[in-house]
This record gives structure tokens, sequence and C-alpha cells, in this order.
């Protein structure tokens, strides 16, 4: 397939993907940074990259400026599971300019390039200082050996809150030389404020700057000083701080807390997720009922039989004001306290904090290397915020340097009773938006926000509190404390991308919730299963914590566009779980999470209006299952009837025909297509498998004897299509094999062609990709005898690499089940049993008559008598066989019916009655015959 190119409102490209991989020929084995260094000597073009820039590319970037202008050098390598990352600076004088740069992801083994990403700053020139200048500054920041000094040394005005320097207590933590670009409205950095049913979410802490000199122009890029210090300013307390400074004027160009603020909500799931509608306010007397007993994990042991709350990934700290002490308890060390107490809010601290961290671990990543620049066990302040204390908030501030997670910091979720403090730790939704939001952003970008919006962490607590939610309104986000933040957003009200509230912060948080929400709906997140709703949340939360991982300082995208891409690259890496032990294939999701942001109002077309959803893909074809090319949540996607059967030549306008064993028949597929652009080139590829559950690809699927078929040019916006075929096949089993299509353009190929890693089971490959359809549809005989419905055996895989418990599931239609008809599993373990890793099962039915019924009894519509039989697998549906009762039908695999004394159910004993006869064997006491062998003798003038 062709690199997929997306260019910015300029038209500059920023994000080059290969769907399948680009393999890099010759270099394969190479180091990956050779790798990346070919690849972008090679293909600068598609990223409008300038060729002289690559000269530096195995450079680190320099510390002091050099006579270089701009260029690109490596400052960073990243394994993440099976792919890597290789992240370059942009550089000017050899020094790094900020947030600017390229990365280029690949996967390990074949080693072949993923995607690119680049942020670089085009046609920049900038002003070499002198120096002396250079030396002045230097200077001062190393005036103080203790690395202690004055707010004005480095160009701050004292705040007016009555510390003097000594109290102030600046300490200067980390500098280096920069390019900086200067942006006026983020003087100050990201105010990122949002007002919700009445409720004001606090301002980022600030500091008085003095006026700009003459001659500092917004959007141009300065050399300047990158310094990191901390500073103890009220009401906030001690935080840690970023500025840029102007290295010829002095000037701050930028100044910004390493912190952001959060309002919410806890216990193991808060009491509005719980369904018990007791808010924050309630006594302990109404949320003491509510807590959960859970086991503390990874503690340390404890000390003269004194168990603190400090263990392998978090410590609970008495760090910042108020002063409140952590509790420690001696044995049997229960810290069981009343839901309103410091105590509480201390064991609630280290539970929260302690499982977000074994989240990341179990979902498969390593949490050291995750979080590289964080020293564990993580602080945890229980009541922090300085003074008092006293505020409905939360934060995750930055350490010393920016680059992972400092002294997070809980306050109270709720007001009205201080003197019984409930705390916000108590809150899991608010724990996850700290961790998942900020925290995983410090490590990677050195900051707590996205360019685009403030964080993720909302949509890590609204889609993994999901699942089994009994909240009366799921789309809001923080049930607990209602803030007013939502993830049911639409462009048409306003909150789209590039929509009226598409402005950053909170606002534009709602937006992307919305987004990565309606990605997890579509994937699982809309079933009515449990397991497979749980399963989608963490893959969702998966794949953000994957694209996050994939970030650098110069890649933070400051558009949705560079998140989505992100996640697109993130989905193709196989995924290797921890607990459960389970490994997945990569590539399934990328064109839901496309579809996701179309939806949203990324990809407008040309002139649409900001309240409009996004377009589809300029070539997009696809096989409709009844949802016309897109991809909400799909429970049933193995019925598509743009698949049909003729046992002739010729499509018959679509009427399928039940297949016959040992022939050849004739299958056909009609194929439209979404996309503003005729698709070209169109190839259709066939396969056919047993009748079956659970099926993996490739493993069960054989191609058909026409294998693939060459399609006609489809236009654009097709929504009735072309038919291709036909595809001739022979199938072998009665009860009508499985079919299965998939179709390709170069513009858009199916994820068979390349994307998908490894084998995949039908139900995470066909549900999340419109080239693909398959049809297990089969025609059966009103009657329903059990003869018929043995004919209709089937096989189940356990698609899974492990053991998993199968319950099968039978639904009748309303009619049938009124007059007290019932299906049946009569093969061995009847309807749940245990199977091993990838068995495969044969699955034989039965039927309990009810009360008679005919073929004028029956639907006009064939979804009101069809038959649908599932199966599950740990409780994951894993796909079904579909039953319609066809008052027309003729079994062509056994002849025409001698139909004189109507339906008689046990017509099917008629065929042998003869034989029958000569063994003395009344046929009415025969249900079913089978032949297995054939002998024949023969003895002549004697009857029979």
């Amino acid at each position: 397939m062709d690199p997929i190119v997306q260019t910015d409102e300029r038209g500059i490209p920023r994000y080059v993907t290969f769907p399948t991989g680009a393999p890099m020929d010759t270099l394969g084995e190479r180091a990956p940074q050779a790798v990346a260094n070919a690849f972008l000597e090679q293909n600068a073009k598609l990223l409008a990259i300038a060729p002289d820039t690559l000269r530096s590319l195995p450079l680190s970037p320099s510390r002091l400026p050099e006579e270089e202008l701009a260029g690109l050098r490596v400052d960073a390598e990243d394994r993440i599971m099976d792919s890597i990352r290789v992240g370059y600076s942009q550089t000017y004088f050899g020094l790094p300019v900020v947030g600017a740069g390229v990365s280029v992801t690949m996967r390990d083994q074949p080693r072949t390039i993923l995607a690119a990403t680049s942020t670089i700053h085009h046609d920049i020139k900038v002003d070499k200082p002198s120096p002396d200048a250079i030396k002045r500054l230097q200077a001062t920041m190393s005036r103080s050996p203790t690395g202690k000094l004055s707010m004005r040394d480095v160009g701050l005005l004292p705040p007016e809150d009555g510390l003097d320097e000594a109290q102030r207590d600046m300490q200067i933590n980390a500098t280096r030389l920069v390019i900086f670009q200067f942006d006026a409205v983020r003087r100050q950095g990201d105010q990122h404020t949002h007002k919700g049913n009445g409720s004001q979410e606090p301002s980022p802490p600030t500091m008085p700057l003095p006026p700009l000199p003459e001659g500092i122009a917004d959007g141009k890029h300065y050399v300047a000083l990158e310094i990191h210090f901390a500073a103890t300013t009220p009401p906030w307390g001690r935080l840690n701080w970023r500025a840029y400074v102007d290295i010829a004027s002095g000037a701050v160009l930028q100044l910004r807390p390493l912190v952001d603020h959060a309002m919410g909500t806890v216990f193991l799931r808060d009491p509005i997720t719980k369904g018990s509608g007791q808010p924050s306010s309630a006594s302990n007397l109404l949320l003491n009922p509510l807590r959960d007993s859970v086991a503390l994990q990874g503690l340390t042991a404890p000390v003269s039989g004194s168990q603190a709350l400090t263990g392998e990934f978090v410590t609970v700290v008495d760090a910042v004001l108020p002063t409140v002490p952590v509790p420690a308890t001696t044995s049997p060390f229960n810290f069981s306290f009343d839901a309103r107490t410091n105590d509480f809010a201390a064991t609630n601290t280290y539970f929260q904090c302690d499982r977000f961290f074994r989240l990341v671990r179990d979902l498969g990543f390593n949490v050291a290397t995750y979080f590289n620049g964080t020293t564990f066990p993580v602080r945890a302040d229980h009541r922090g915020f300085g003074g008092s204390g006293t505020t409905i908030n939360a934060r995750c501030p930055g350490n010393g340097t920016g680059v992972g997670i400092g002294t997070l910091e809980f306050a109270l979720a709720d007001l009205s009773d201080t003197a019984n403090p409930m705390s916000i730790a108590a809150d899991w939704r608010v724990v996850l938006h700290e961790l998942g939001g900020h925290g995983i952003l410090w490590d990677h970008v050195s900051s707590p926000n996205f360019g685009f919006a403030h964080s993720a962490g909302d949509s890590f607590a609204a889609i993994l509190n999901d699942p089994a939610t009994s909240a009366p309104d799921r789309f809001v986000t923080f049930p607990w404390v209602n803030i007013g933040r939502r993830h049911d957003r639409t462009p048409a009200s306003g909150w789209g991308w590039g929509g009226a509230n598409d402005v950053g912060g909170y606002n534009s948080e709602q937006v992307l919730c919305t987004t990565l929400f309606r990605v997890y709906r579509s994937i699982g997140g809309d079933s009515s299963s449990l397991q497979r709703r749980e399963f989608a949340a963490r893959t969702a939360a998966y794949l953000i914590l994957r694209a996050v991982s994939q970030l650098t300082p110069a890649t933070n995208p400051g558009n949705a566009l560079g998140f989505e891409q992100q996640l697109e690259v993130a989905d193709a890496g196989v995924w290797n779980s921890t607990s459960p032990a389970e490994t997945h294939a990569g590539g399934a999701y990328w064109k839901v999470i496309r579809w996701a942001f179309e939806k949203q109002g990324l990809f407008k077309a040309p002139g649409a209006p900001s309240t409009a959803e996004g377009a589809p893909p300029p070539v997009d074809v696809y096989i409709d299952d009844g949802r016309h090319g897109e991809y909400t949540f799909q429970p049933n996607h193995w019925s598509c009837t743009d698949i049909w059967n003729r046992r002739t030549p010729g499509a018959g306008g679509g009427a399928h025909e039940e297949p016959v064993i040992g022939q050849t028949n004739y299958a056909y597929v009609r194929i439209k297509n979404r996309g503003s652009q005729a698709a070209t080139n169109v190839v259709v590829k066939g396969f056919h498998c047993l009748p079956g559950i659970g099926l993996v690809y490739p493993d069960d699927w054989a191609p058909m004897t026409t294998p693939q078929l060459s399609a006609p040019n489809i236009a654009a916006n097709d929504s009735t299509g072309v038919i291709v075929g036909p595809f001739e096949w022979t199938p072998s089993q009665v009860g009508h094999e499985c079919i299965f299509f998939s179709v390709s353009t170069p513009s858009d190929v199916s994820n068979i062609e390349g994307r998908i890693t490894g084998s995949i089971p039908e139900w995470r490959l066909v549900p999340h990709d419109n080239n693909i359809a398959q049809r297990n549809v089969h025609p059966v005989e009103p009657s329903l005898t059990n003869e018929d419905l043995q004919q209709r055996r089937f096989w189940l895989r356990n698609p899974f690499d492990k053991n998993t418990r199968i319950t099968m599931h039978a639904e009748l239609p309303a009619f049938l089940r009124e007059r007290g008809w019932r299906l049946t599993f009569v093969s061995p373990g009847g309807e749940k049993f245990g199977m091993q890793a990838g068995a495969l099962k044969e699955i034989r039915l039965g039927v309990v008559a009810g009360k008679p019924i005919d073929r004028a009894m029956l639907p006009k519509a064939a979804s009101e008598r069809t038959i649908v039989v599932t199966a599950e697998a740990d409780g994951i549906p894993l796909g079904g066989m579909s039953y319609v009762l066809d008052p027309e039908y003729v079994n062509p695999n056994r002849g025409p019916i001698d139909r004189r004394d109507g339906d008689d159910p046990h017509r099917g004993s008629r065929d042998m009655g003869d034989i029958l006869r000569c063994l003395k064997v009344d046929p009415k006491d025969i249900e079913r015959a089978e032949v297995r062998s054939v002998l024949v003798e023969i003895t002549f003038k004697k009857n029979c």
C-alpha cells in the first residue's frame, strides 16, 4: 500500500504512515538508528525535510552554539514491546529547538518502518547571541555553588506574598541552552480553565513577569536558557517551575509551573459508579458500607513490627502543608478506617496510585522503562495543596527537571464537613486523570499536557470505569462531583475538532475523551458482555499508553491529528499483555481509530463548517455488513448478506443458494465505496472454511478455487456498489461452510494484506475492517427436525493462547419460544465445557419440539425467524452461526423431499425404509440414519 501522508493547515507534511510496513531491504539487520537515518535520507521529501539538515543525524544536540544552522540530531531511542522509536531534535547552531523534531517508528522483527512524524519548524532564522551574553548568563547560573538564586537573578519579579528570599528558597535544578519560539499568548504557560455546573477549576499557579523589552516579536525564535527551578510560592506551596530566558536581552519568554490540576472524586469505584447514589457529602454512616476490602499489594516489609504505606511503586508522605501524619499499623496490619478520615485518604492514596502502576505493568509495559525519568517509589501526599488544604483538587507535578513525576498531592472531594474530611484520593477516576493524564506525559514530553488538549486523563477515567458502571448516566466523566465534563460531545454542538469549543485545555480534553470513548465503544464497549467491555477498556488503555510512549518533547502533538496518527502506529504493534498473559496480533483497530476521529470532526472536507463531521478517507472501499462502511459496534459480524452463493454461474440478483458439497459452487460479493474519489485497481479475495465459530485467520481459512478477481472501478460515494464474481469453490462439509471476502485497492488495503501481524481471531478481525466481511448464515427447513439439525453441525475453535471455559448460547426467534421450542447442544460437554488453547471441537445441535408449527406461522422478516447460536470463551463472545427458517428451502445435499404427508418429522427415515424393513426395524422408531460404511451382499430368488 502507498504511504499515507497527512499535512497541516499550511500543506506541510507532518505524518507519514505505512499501514503494511515499509521494508528497508538490506538494512534490516542494522542498528535501529542506522535504519532510521537511512529512512530519512531516502525519504526526506515525504516529510519536506531539507537534505542539508540531515548531515548531523548521528550527532547529539550541542550544549553550546556551533556554526551549523538548521539540522536534525538524534536524541532518543526507545523500545516499546515489539517496536522501536528513534527520535531526533531539530537543531539550530547545534542547539535543540524546543518542541521540534522528527521521530521514526519501526517494527523490530522484521525491521520495517511503520511511521514517521515531523514537528519541524520550517524557515526559521535565529540571531546568534554574543559570546559575552552567553558567558554573562552562565556566570549568573553558576554564581552560587548551592544553586540558590534570587527571583530577580533570572528576570522574575518576586510575588507579593510576604516571603523573603530565604523563605522562598529558590533552587536551580538544571539549565541548558535551547532555541525557543516566543508565543505571546502562552508566555504564562497554558491556562486550562473550565466552567461547569457552577464550578470553576482553578487556574494554574503563576508568578508576575516584568514587561518585555522592545524587539521581542511574537513567533520569532531566540537562543534561550531553559531553567528548571524550585521555589515556595503561596498559596501553592513549593513547586517546580520551568522558565525560558532570552540570552541577548535577559527577558523571560515563558514561565510555567510543572504542575496541573483536576477535580473529581473515589473507593474501589466511586459510590455513584457503584450505583449507590451517595454523593461525596454523605456521612460515614452512608459511605462506610460502600468501602471495599482489598489487599494492599507491594508493601515493603514491616520495620520493628510497624507497617508503613510504602511499597514498590508508591510511598505515602506528608510532604506539603497541611501537616497530616501518615498512618502506620501493627499486626494484623489492617488499614481500615472510616471513609471521612485522613487515614482513609492515606490508604486510598497508596492503593489507587499503586493500582495505576500495576495496570501499566499488567498491560505489558515495563514500569521502570516507561517512567524512565521518575524515581520510584513515587511520593504521594494524601493531604496536600499547601495552607489548610481545604480545596477540592488533586495534582501531579513534575520532578525538578520536568522529565518525570514529582510528588502527587490530593486534597478533598467535599467541603461540606471538613472536620470529617472526604479525600479526593478515594476516587479512582481522579487518580486516573492525574497519573493516566499528566503522569504518563511527564516522562515522554516533559509536560503535563498535550499541545492540543489538557491530557488523556479523562479518557482513562471514562473508559476504565465504564464496563461495570451502574451510574445513571454513563457519559458523565466524574459523576461523584459532577463538574460538567462529559464524553458524549458532538461536533454539531460545537464540540468537534476545529469547533467552537476546541480551544485547548479541558474543553479539548472533552472532545478527545468523546473520541477515544467512541473507539472503546466500537471495539466492544457497547457489547452486552461484561468481559468483552472489559477487554475493550483494557485495549483502549493499552493503545493510549503505547501512543504516548512514542512521543518525545519534540513531537508532543500540537493538534488532534498528531495524536490520531500516534494511536494508529500504536495499533500496529503486537500486544503482549502480562496479566492476563496473552498475546494479541497488532493492526486490527487503526481504521476504527481513524473513523472515531472522523466522526468527531477531524478530516473535514474542504469548505465544511466547523460543526460538520469529518470525511471518510479519499478511497474507502467496503463490504456492507449493515453499517454502511462505518464502525459502530457490531455484535453480529458473521451475517453479511452482501456475500452470497449460487450453484450455477450468475449472480442471481443477490439471492443466496445453499452450497452443494463436492461440486463447484459460485460465490459473489458486492463492493461499495465511501470515499470522495473513485476506487481503481480493486482486487477481491475469497476464502472458505469449516462451518465454525472462533475461527482464526489465516489458520482456518483456505482460498477459494478462484482465489482472487479484479473488480471494476468503483465510483466515489457509491452506496450501490459493484458485484464481483463468480468465485469458484468446492465445499466439503454439510452444514454450509463459512465464506469470507476481502477487498483492497492501492489506497485502501485490507488489514490482511500485511497490516495484521500474526494469527488473529475473527471477532477481532472482521468487524474492525470494512474491507472484510463474513457469512455464516444458513437456511434450514421450518420443521426443525433433529435429523436436519444434525446436518448443521459446526466446529468451535478456542482462539486464545490459553485454556478457556466455553459457554454456548442458542437464541430462538420469539414465535418458537412462545410455542415452547428449545435448542440443545448434544455434543460432549453440552453447553459448558473447557477447551485447551487453540483446540478445535465439533458441536452438534438438537431440538426439543414444542407446539406444532407450519409455514403459515413464519414471520415475513428473516430476522424474526432466525436461530442464532453463539459461543463465549471466558465470557468474551467469539462469534456465531445463524440459521434462517426458510419456507421454500430444499436441502440440495439430500435431494427433493416428498411432502405428500406434510412436514412429517420422521420423513428422513423414509429414504431407507426398504432397508430397515429388511432388518425388521419399524422406520417410525428411527429418528435419523447416517451412512458410515456400505457392505453389499446379494442373494437371488428370495424376497429382499
